[in-house]
């Protein structure tokens, strides 16, 4: 018996992609070591170019890093298991608003949304059920120390 069923295929000649270096975004899991926190890569990795990541983050290929969401304190924004893109932290401003991975002694690690207010920072768990932190920016400055800023989820469709 013959099988009439249409297929496609394609062949290497056909498959087109970009005509710039792809750069690898390694999918990281944030550990605590002795020197506080250490990124390991876990996962697979995603293929982006230097073009896209210069222009929908503004930031140097070498920077840009994949989380997995664990936890549920931001179930308002992030689901435990989201996968997101972020910058690594470098010293720069925070950005009122947004979204952090955060390395608090003691305390592990944290998503929060930064805001400040007057002379303190809020850090907001957008899940219902979770207090909001509020301390004053010399506190911040000795427990926490942002790991990345969260830019985007990326979920599969």
């Amino acid at each position: 018996r013959q099988d009439n069923t249409a297929r496609q295929y394609m062949s290497p000649r056909t498959i087109e992609g970009p005509k710039e270096q792809l750069y690898r975004v390694p999918l990281v899991r944030v550990d605590i070591g002795d020197e506080g926190p250490q990124l390991t890569e876990v996962g697979t990795p995603e293929w982006l170019t230097e073009s896209f990541i210069r222009k929908s983050y503004g930031a140097a290929p070498d920077r840009l890093r994949g989380f997995r969401v664990s936890g549920d304190a931001m179930s308002g924004s992030l689901q435990a298991g989201d996968r997101t893109r972020g910058i690594l932290w470098e010293g720069e401003s925070l950005i009122d608003g947004a979204i952090y991975v955060l390395y608090s002694e003691p305390g592990g690690i944290v998503y929060r949304r930064v805001r400040f207010e007057s002379e303190k920072i809020r850090l907001v768990a957008d899940h219902p059920d979770m207090a909001d932190r509020t301390l004053k920016a010399d506190a911040w400055h000795k427990r926490f120390r942002p790991v990345a800023h969260i830019l985007e989820i990326v979920r599969a469709i």
